[in-house]
């Protein structure tokens, strides 16, 4: 159990060691990076053009849908392979290593410059920005409608809460007490 626990915390400051160089923890590759021999990031060229277009495309005020919708209609696909969708649009267009950031949030490491930048600074503002106007201009969930009895019902039999309304037809409770059976 003792030598289980000392590999495991070897393997642990090793990877720590790895992310301090900036160099590539796990097989998952952003889109339009890869790694060489050394498990340092390079440049794609097609994948990087592909988070170009995102990023001008973002910063021009095109929507994320929209956006999806080119980059498959031209055919183009994700770093796992699929298609992409707005999620997939939304992290590449928070993903720092774009712009050159190495982060490795496992072992709070955040290295400006380690990366071969894809865009940027200017795009990435550009991009951030809208982001943000994007983000607050999304309109809130809707509030649920207050009921006037809501949470002033309870069983006449047990003294329970009456979690359920009343039927439409039938003038019944939806969920009868289990109590009382009413």
């Amino acid at each position: 159990e003792y030598y289980s626990a000392e590999l495991a915390e070897k393997a642990r400051r090793g990877m720590r060691e790895s992310a301090l160089k900036g160099k590539a923890l796990g097989s998952s590759r952003p889109l339009g990076l890869t790694v060489d021999a050394d498990k340092h990031y390079i440049i794609e060229p097609t994948g990087a053009e592909a988070v170009r277009y995102i990023f001008e495309q973002y910063a021009a005020g095109l929507s994320s849908s929209s956006i999806v919708e080119r980059l498959n209609a031209m055919g183009l696909r994700t770093s796992h392979g699929g298609p992409f969708n707005k999620s997939s649009i939304n992290r590449i267009i928070q993903n720092e290593m774009y712009r050159g950031v190495y982060v490795s949030k496992k072992f709070d490491v955040r290295i400006e410059g380690a990366i071969p930048a894809i865009i940027d600074n200017d795009l990435w503002k550009r991009a951030q920005n809208m982001f943000e106007r994007n983000r607050q201009s999304r309109t809130p969930h809707a509030s649920r409608a207050d009921y006037i009895l809501s949470g002033k019902l309870y069983c006449g039999e047990c003294g329970r809460p009456r979690p359920h309304a009343l039927t439409r037809r039938s003038r019944r409770w939806k969920n009868p007490c289990p109590m009382s059976g009413t």
